[in-house]
C-alpha cells in the first residue's frame, strides 16, 4: 500500500507540506482531482507525529487531533474508509468520522473526517476547538455557504488560538481568493496527475463519430435546418471564407456559437468538415443532446480510436429528469440494454445509500455506465473511471428574496467545475474527456469560478448561528457578513430577518426569542424545527417528530428510475387528509406495523410500496436525535435509554400522555400550519361564495378549475409529486406548503390542506374583527383573508383564544421545564383548542 501512496502526484511534496504546515498557522494547498491531497496530507501530519513522539520524551505527551471537512456524507465516509484501509486499519482505530447520526472514533482516534454541518455544531458549542490541534477544510473552491462561514470562524478563531494549525485544500489552481483572505498565507501547488486525460470538445468529435442531425430531431433549431444545405455550398467557397475573415473583430469572440452566421462559425473552426460546420450551426447549443450522448457512448465501445475499452464511463447531467431520460433511452439501445454487457447505474442526490454505492462496483466482464449529477464531481471517487462524457450542464438553486422563492435552473459550468468533471476520469490509466460543447465556449463563455452559494441561497440558517453564537442580541449582521469572503447584498439579509421575525425567531427589535433560541439549536429548517416544539406541547410529539425528520431528510418513497412514468404514485395508497406529510406518516407507521410482525415482513411491504429501508431506517435514528435536543433543552422530561441504530421506539420510552394527539390529523395540519407560516396558499374555486364562516364549514359543495395563489398574490402550481396534484375538490381553500421553488413552473411542494379555523387559530398573522357595514368580519393580516362571522362575540372569544394561546407558548419557550400537562390554566387551553379543531 505504501508503494500505491508514493505514486501519487503529492508524494514529492510531502515533506516541502510539513515544513510549511509547521512554519506557518494556515496553509492552502492546491492541486488537480485525483493528486492524492485529500488522503495523504492527513497522513502526512499523523505520521510525522508518530516519528516525532517515538524519538522523543517530551513529543510523547504531545496530542494530535486533526479534523479533516468533507462537503457530503458520501465523501466523509468514503475517504475515511480509503485512509483506514491505506493504513491496513479499522474505521475508529487511529482514523474515524463522525457524520449526522453516525460516528466512528474511539480514544485512540487522532484523525477524523468530519462534514462541514457537524464542525459547525461543535463550534457552537465549543468555539474554541478545544483539543483540536490541525483543522483540514477540503473542497474550498466549491465555496458553499457552510464552507465560507467556517472560514470566517476559523480566521477569527486563529487570531486567539495560535496553536491551532488551519489548511485548506482546493482542486483549482486558483488559491489566490484564499491566499489573501487569510493575510496572504503560503500556497502549495502540487502540479500533475497520475495518468493524462485527453480532452475532446464539441467540433472534433462531430468529426470523429460523424454524429449527423436528422430533419425531426428534438436537438435543432428547424428554421436554420431548412435552408441550410444551400447556405453551406455558398459559404465554403474560398472567396467568401477570405471575405469574411477580413471582416472578423475580436469583439465578436464573445458571442455563442449560436448567434453566428454559417460563414463566421466556419472562420471560428477553420479546417473541419462539411457535417460538422452543418452540425454546429443548426444545433441547440442550450439543450442536454441525448441523442449525442448515446452515439458517443457508442463510439467509445465500438468506434475507432487508440483508447482502452475497459473501464467505467461517467456521465455529466444537469438533473435527475436528464438523468431518467437518459437512462430510458440508453435501455432501449440494442447495445447498452444488454445486462450481460452493461450496467448502467444513476447517481443523486435523492438515491439511497445503497443505490449510490452501486457506483463503487466492478467486474471485469461488464462496462458500467454512471449517469450523474455534479454530486460525483468532487471527493467521490470511481476508481475505474476511464471516460467522462461532460454536458457542461449544471442544476443550481437560486433565492429571490423579493419574492420569497428558491428557482432550480439549469446552467452552464464554471471551468473549474469543468476540470474537476475532467479529474474523475484516468485514475488508473490514461483516460477521455468528451465535453459536448465547444472549445470556444469552454475558453470565452464559461464563467471561471461558481458562484458562491451564500450569494444565491436563503440566508435564515446562517442568520440564526451568527444570533447564538452572540447570545441572541442585538448586533450588525451586515458588518458580521462583511467578514466573510464574499458578503450577501443588504437585501438578502435584511429578508432572511424578516423571514426569521415571521416565525417567531427574531422580535420586533430584531432580538433573538425565545423560540429562536430554542430553533437556532436544531439542526433542520426553521419553519419545521418550530413542529416538533408544539408537537411536544400539543402531545403529538411521536407524529411530530416522523413528519420532522421526513422533512429534514428526505422522503422514504422512492421508486427506481426505470419505473418512473410506468407506475401510479406510490404515495397515493397512503394518501390521506389531502397532505403529503401525514401521507408519509401514514406510509411510515403502515412500515412499523410491518416490521412488528417480523424482519421479512417488513422487507416485502417496504418493497411492494417502493419504499426505502435504508430511508426508513435513518428516519428512525434522525427521530431519536430530535428527541435527544428535546431532552437536553427541557422541553421534553424524560429519560433516554441509548439509541438502537435504525429502531423506532420513540412511542414507547415517551409515553402514552406525550403522544395521546398523535393520531389527530386535523391537529397535526393545524400544526403544520404554525411551523410552515407564511407559507399559505389560498385555492381559488368557481361557485365557492358563502354567507359566512359556518355556512363554509358545512358546505360539501364540489367545484373545478381551481387556482392557488400566494399572498404576494402569485399564481403557483401543485407539484406533481403530491398527492395532491390531481385532486378536483379541497373542503378548506387554504393549503400550506413547505417549498415553493421555480422550474418550469413556479411549483409548491410538501402541501397540506389545512382548515380556515388551523389558520386562525395557529397562523402567524394579526388577527382582528372588523365591520363592513353588513357583516361581522374575522379579518387576517390586514384583511388579506377575511371570514363572515354570525357575531361580534364569536370573533371575541376566537381572539381571546388566541391570545391566550401566544401566552402559554411564550411562558413555554422561556421556561422549557414547564410542564403543560400540570398546568391547570394552560393544559384547558390546550384541550380547548383541540377539540375545536376537531370537531371542526
Amino acid at each position: 500500500m505504501m508503494q500505491t501512496r508514493m505514486k501519487l502526484p503529492v508524494w514529492p511534496c510531502h515533506r516541502d507540506i510539513l515544513n510549511v504546515i509547521h512554519e506557518n498557522q494556515v496553509v492552502i494547498i492546491s492541486g488537480e482531482t485525483g493528486c492524492g491531497k485529500s488522503t495523504q496530507v492527513p497522513q502526512y501530519i499523523l505520521d510525522n507525529w508518530l516519528i516525532n513522539r517515538s524519538i522523543s520524551l517530551e513529543k510523547k505527551k504531545s496530542c494530535l487531533n486533526i479534523i479533516c471537512t468533507q462537503p457530503r456524507r458520501i465523501s466523509a465516509v468514503g475517504v475515511a474508509e480509503r485512509v483506514a484501509a491505506e493504513r491496513i486499519e479499522h474505521i475508529g482505530d487511529t482514523i474515524g468520522y463522525h457524520i449526522r447520526l453516525e460516528r466512528r472514533v474511539s480514544s485512540k482516534t487522532r484523525v477524523t473526517f468530519w462534514t462541514l454541518g457537524i464542525l459547525l455544531q461543535k463550534l457552537m458549542a465549543n468555539n474554541t476547538l478545544s483539543g483540536v490541534t490541525h483543522v483540514i477544510v477540503d473542497e474550498v473552491h466549491e465555496r458553499n455557504a457552510d464552507s465560507d462561514f467556517l472560514l470566517m470562524l476559523l480566521k477569527d478563531l486563529i487570531s486567539k488560538k495560535h496553536t491551532l494549525k488551519v489548511i485548506l485544500m482546493s482542486a483549482t489552481i486558483k488559491a489566490d481568493t484564499f491566499s489573501s483572505y487569510f493575510g496572504n498565507a503560503p500556497v502549495i501547488h502540487i502540479p500533475g496527475k497520475t495518468f493524462p486525460v485527453q480532452q475532446i470538445f464539441l467540433e472534433d468529435l462531430f468529426e470523429k463519430t460523424e454524429f449527423a442531425f436528422t430533419r425531426d430531431s428534438r436537438f435543432i433549431d428547424k428554421y436554420r435546418y431548412k435552408k441550410v444545405d444551400e447556405q453551406l455550398n455558398k459559404a465554403l467557397t474560398e472567396e467568401n471564407i477570405i471575405a469574411v475573415k477580413l471582416s472578423y473583430n475580436i469583439e465578436e469572440e464573445t458571442a455563442g456559437d449560436d448567434t453566428l452566421s454559417l460563414e463566421k462559425l466556419i472562420c471560428r473552426y477553420p479546417g473541419y468538415t462539411k457535417l460538422t460546420y452543418k452540425n454546429l450551426f443548426v444545433m441547440n447549443h442550450e439543450k442536454v443532446n441525448f441523442d449525442l450522448i448515446e452515439k458517443t457512448l457508442e463510439w467509445i465501445i465500438y468506434g475507432g480510436h487508440n483508447c482502452t475499452r475497459w473501464g467505467s464511463i461517467l456521465v455529466f447531467l444537469p438533473g435527475i429528469n436528464e438523468i431518467s431520460a437518459m437512462m430510458e433511452q440508453l435501455l432501449k439501445n440494442r447495445y447498452f440494454s444488454d445486462t450481460k454487457q452493461f450496467v448502467i447505474v444513476p447517481l443523486h442526490s435523492s438515491l439511497s445509500n445503497e443505490e449510490q454505492n452501486r457506483i463503487f462496483m466492478t467486474a471485469l466482464d461488464i462496462c458500467k455506465i454512471v449517469l450523474s449529477t455534479n454530486l460525483v464531481e468532487t471527493s467521490i471517487t470511481i476508481e475505474d473511471c476511464v471516460y467522462v462524457i461532460d454536458t457542461g450542464m449544471m442544476k443550481e438553486v437560486q433565492f429571490n428574496p423579493v419574492r420569497d422563492m428558491e428557482s432550480l435552473q439549469i446552467c452552464w459550468a464554471s471551468r473549474t467545475n469543468i476540470m474537476q468533471r475532467k479529474g474523475r476520469a484516468g485514475r488508473v490509466m490514461p483516460g477521455m474527456c468528451i465535453h459536448l460543447y465547444t472549445s470556444h465556449r469552454f475558453k470565452n463563455l464559461l464563467d471561471e469560478d461558481p458562484t458562491p452559494e451564500v450569494l444565491r441561497i436563503s440566508l435564515e440558517q446562517l442568520v440564526l448561528r451568527i444570533y447564538l453564537m452572540h447570545e441572541g442580541k442585538q448586533m450588525d449582521l451586515n458588518k458580521i457578513f462583511e467578514k466573510m469572503i464574499d458578503s450577501p447584498t443588504n437585501l438578502d439579509i435584511t429578508s432572511a430577518k424578516q423571514r426569521l421575525q415571521n416565525t417567531g425567531a427574531l422580535d420586533t427589535k430584531y432580538i433573538l426569542t425565545p423560540l429562536g433560541h430554542h430553533l437556532a439549536k436544531l439542526p433542520v429548517n426553521v419553519r419545521i424545527g418550530k413542529l416538533i416544539l408544539f408537537g411536544a406541547i400539543f402531545c403529538c410529539l411521536d407524529s411530530a417528530l416522523t413528519i420532522e425528520a421526513c422533512l429534514s431528510h428526505k422522503t422514504p418513497f422512492n421508486v427506481p428510475l426505470e419505473k418512473r412514468g410506468k407506475i401510479r404514485n406510490p404515495k397515493l395508497k397512503f394518501s390521506v387528509a389531502h397532505s403529503d406529510q401525514l401521507t408519509v406518516l401514514e406510509a411510515y407507521n403502515a412500515w412499523l406495523q410491518q416490521r412488528r410482525q417480523g424482519t421479512h415482513c417488513s422487507l416485502t411491504f417496504a418493497a411492494e410500496n417502493f419504499l426505502s429501508v435504508h430511508t426508513l431506517r435513518t428516519l428512525a435514528d434522525l427521530k431519536y436525535q430530535f428527541l435527544e435536543l428535546l431532552v437536553s433543552i427541557g422541553f421534553v422530561d424524560i429519560d433516554l435509554p441509548p439509541r438502537q441504530r435504525g429502531i423506532d421506539y420513540i412511542l414507547s420510552i415517551t409515553g402514552p400522555e406525550i403522544n395521546i394527539n398523535s393520531k389527530n390529523y386535523k391537529l397535526l395540519q393545524g400544526l403544520l400550519c404554525a411551523a410552515l407560516y407564511p407559507n399559505i396558499a389560498t385555492i381559488y374555486q368557481p361557485y365557492a361564495q358563502f354567507d359566512d364562516l359556518e355556512d363554509y364549514l358545512c358546505s360539501q359543495r364540489p367545484r373545478c378549475q381551481m387556482t392557488f395563489v400566494t399572498k404576494q398574490d402569485e399564481t403557483v402550481y401543485i407539484h406533481p409529486s403530491s398527492v395532491n396534484s390531481n385532486v378536483t375538490y379541497f373542503s378548506s381553500p387554504y393549503l400550506v406548503y413547505h417549498e415553493k421553488i421555480k422550474t418550469t413552473k413556479v411549483f409548491i411542494s410538501e402541501i397540506s390542506m389545512i382548515s380556515i379555523l388551523s389558520l386562525i387559530l395557529f397562523s402567524g398573522y394579526k388577527l382582528s374583527i372588523t365591520h363592513d357595514g353588513h357583516h361581522n368580519l374575522l379579518s387576517l393580516d390586514s384583511g388579506w383573508v377575511q371570514f363572515p362571522i354570525k357575531s361580534h362575540t364569536l370573533g371575541l372569544i376566537l381572539q381571546r383564544l388566541r391570545k391566550e394561546l401566544t401566552k402559554l407558548l411564550e411562558q413555554k419557550m422561556q421556561n422549557p421545564l414547564l410542564n403543560i400537562l400540570s398546568h391547570q390554566q394552560g393544559k384547558r387551553i390546550i384541550d380547548v383548542i383541540v377539540q375545536i379543531i376537531t370537531k371542526e
